[in-house]
């Protein structure tokens, strides 16, 4: 209204003076817009690295639980891969060697969540990261991680031949209360093709607890960066 009356009376001092107050309050409005946008994206950033260092802590946890078997599964056939070659057990190798037949073809299940990244991704989020060694970070990381199903049903199913599964029995318990799992060695002893599924087998526990050991450095990796980052921005 009072710009109409200042055409009017062509008061161009006055006109232009409002002009740039309107300019003035568009401008100032915008940058408070833009601060509290800013804003807005810092508080929501910081909560999605927390939800993902929650999910990484978790998936820590699993891949050292994950790691551990594999090697301990490794290190028995390992020893069963040399009885074999030697061709004869002791009374204590034989208890040995059959439990580590019978688990050779243990995978165990994975926990691993990638829950609070997926979402990210999902909706868009991923853009609101700032920090460019986080985002490259997150996405080897996950990258590395998602492997996991493929190798586990790439070499799952490794040494569920018959040579192995018919040497496998159960006999009467001696105290005649149940079974007790035996293993016929002397069916395996000596069989070239025995000797090259326990050796695959125990290759490819080796192989998983490889991808692991390298999951979990980046795990732990990963979730240091975004934790210095936390506390850098909250200070």
């Amino acid at each position: 209204m009072k710009l109409l009356l200042n055409i009017k009376k062509q008061n161009w001092l006055a006109l232009l003076l409002d002009l740039v107050v309107v300019i003035l309050g568009i401008f100032i409005a915008l940058q408070v817009n833009k601060w509290q946008q800013g804003r807005d994206d810092s508080n929501k950033e910081i909560l999605l690295l927390k939800q993902i260092s929650q999910d990484i802590s978790h998936n820590i946890k699993e891949a050292e639980a994950i790691l551990r078997h594999h090697q301990q599964i490794s290190e028995e056939l390992q020893m069963a891969f040399g009885l074999l070659i030697k061709g004869n057990l002791t009374e204590k190798s034989k208890d040995d060697f059959k439990w580590a037949i019978l688990r050779m073809n243990q995978f165990p299940f994975s926990a691993m969540t990638y829950s609070a990244y997926d979402s990210m991704l999902a909706s868009g989020d991923f853009a609101i990261l700032k920090d460019v060694n986080i985002k490259a970070q997150l996405v080897k990381l996950y990258s590395l991680l998602k492997l996991e199903p493929q190798l586990l049903s790439r070499f799952s199913d490794s040494g569920k031949v018959p040579l192995i599964l018919d040497t496998i029995s159960m006999v009467p318990h001696p105290s005649g209360k149940g079974g007790l799992w035996q293993v016929d060695f002397a069916a395996l002893s000596g069989s070239p093709q025995a000797l090259g599924v326990v050796y695959n087998t125990r290759r490819n526990h080796d192989i998983l607890a490889i991808h692991y050991e390298k999951s979990l450095q980046l795990l732990k990796q990963t979730q240091s960066t975004i934790e210095n980052y936390i506390v850098n921005s909250e200070l």
